[in-house]
């Protein structure tokens, strides 16, 4: 477990001097605009990653409440989008990072870091209820998606409901 602290830890470190390297790179160059530089989805998907990283080394080894996973689940996902989207499609386009280490920390390393991370230790328990919908819970609706149809479920519009509103 001390391994996947330190790991964490590491990445965590790795991927904030990143953006602060291409943060103290743009101020430098006069281009720092910071609605601008957060905008970019590569930017906030490594800030929501490196605060899953600092977030998951409390929980490291331990139960873990559902919004820790939920967190790691949305960073590591937000992160290899970035990662497939930038190694398929911007590799060889300039993105205005100045440094190319950082670049690479930002749009590779983040990404599988995540990635790993979540292979290694993942969910403790399934994501059940994720979905909110007449047809989320297999206990009220049956074994399959089938089985839900035009039974509704408390909170769902009933088909008469459905009909008044025009739909």
């Amino acid at each position: 477990m001390r391994t996947v602290k330190a790991v964490r830890l590491l990445g965590a470190t790795a991927i904030i001097i990143a953006l602060a390297a291409t943060t103290y790179a743009a101020m430098r160059d006069g281009v720092f605009v910071l609605w601008n530089f957060f905008g970019f989805f590569t930017i906030q998907s490594n800030v929501i990653g490196i605060a899953a990283l600092l977030i998951a080394v409390r929980f490291t080894g331990v139960a873990r409440p559902r919004w820790v996973e939920l967190a790691r689940a949305c960073a590591t996902v937000y992160l290899v989008i970035v990662g497939i989207v930038y190694w398929t499609l911007l590799v060889g386009v300039d993105v205005q990072i100045a440094y190319p280490w950082a670049n690479v920390i930002l749009h590779g390393v983040a990404s599988v870091l995540l990635l790993a991370d979540w292979l290694i230790e993942g969910p403790e328990r399934p994501f059940r209820g994720a979905l909110r919908g007449s047809c989320s819970s297999t206990r009220s609706c049956g074994s399959s998606w089938s089985s839900c149809a035009g039974r509704p479920t408390a909170g769902s519009p009933t088909r008469s409901s459905i009909r008044i509103m025009g739909m």
